[in-house]
């Protein structure tokens, strides 16, 4: 596949999941009702942007991957579990707003909270999937030639893609306002730590003393904290 080929299908595949299905969630009928809070509006604006980004800025996004000489079995289904919660709380926030159940009942200003939070989650998963290369896989696998990445976002995190995900995943319910999306981006985290807990065993086993050493030097997935 060519490179403007990708670029073109992964915009639209990125467009169609953070926009049309907040869209269709929301109700087509009433669009109008959906750009009457500025905050949903300007989210509309930010997903295209980010997708658009995200498809021409980082080279192995649509490419194909090698086939892992490693993987943990039983985190199959946590990408499962954890592409259904994704897909939830993009339908869910739109969806519970638009007909008032179960709001978070916040000031205006928590859904551009929100807002920052999507923008900011975004970036750090793309940037942590960008500095991975081919590496990268959803699975939790070890590739052929695979090398330990300890600089950009890697430096001081170990997990910065997992927090980008919670981070993003909680500013998508803030910018709807929704218990219900909260509630399934909670989800995510248990998820999330059962991930890294198997993906540090495997990077252990792995590459041993170098690992060890980055373990040592550096946060889970919170700065500071874990």
């Amino acid at each position: 596949m060519s490179r403007p080929l990708r670029v073109s299908v992964t915009f639209l595949v990125g467009a169609a999941l953070f926009v049309l299905v907040p869209l269709a969630a929301w109700g087509f009928a009433s669009v109008r009702a959906f750009a009457a809070e500025s905050a949903r509006l300007a989210y509309l604006g930010a997903a295209l942007g980010l997708n658009a980004f995200a498809a021409w800025r980082i080279p192995e996004i649509g490419r194909a991957r090698p086939r892992a000489a490693t993987t943990v079995r039983r985190q199959h289904a946590v990408v499962v579990l954890l592409q259904v919660l994704s897909i939830a709380i993009v339908a869910a926030g739109p969806y519970t707003d638009a007909r008032a159940l179960a709001p978070l009942g916040g000031p205006a200003l928590l859904r551009w909270l929100g807002l920052v939070m999507y923008v900011k989650g975004f970036l750090l998963m793309h940037l942590a999937e960008a500095a991975l290369g081919r590496q990268f896989s959803v699975e939790v696998a070890i590739q052929p030639e695979h090398a330990l990445v300890t600089g950009g976002v890697y430096r001081h995190l170990r997990h910065p893609r997992y927090l980008g995900i919670i981070v993003f995943g909680a500013g998508i319910a803030l910018v709807f306002d929704s218990l219900v999306a909260l509630g399934c981006a909670a989800a995510v985290v248990p998820l999330l730590l059962w991930r890294i807990a198997d993906e540090e065993a495997l990077m252990r086993r792995e590459f041993g003393p170098a690992w060890e050493a980055y373990r040592r030097r550096t946060w889970r997935l919170v700065p500071f904290v874990f």
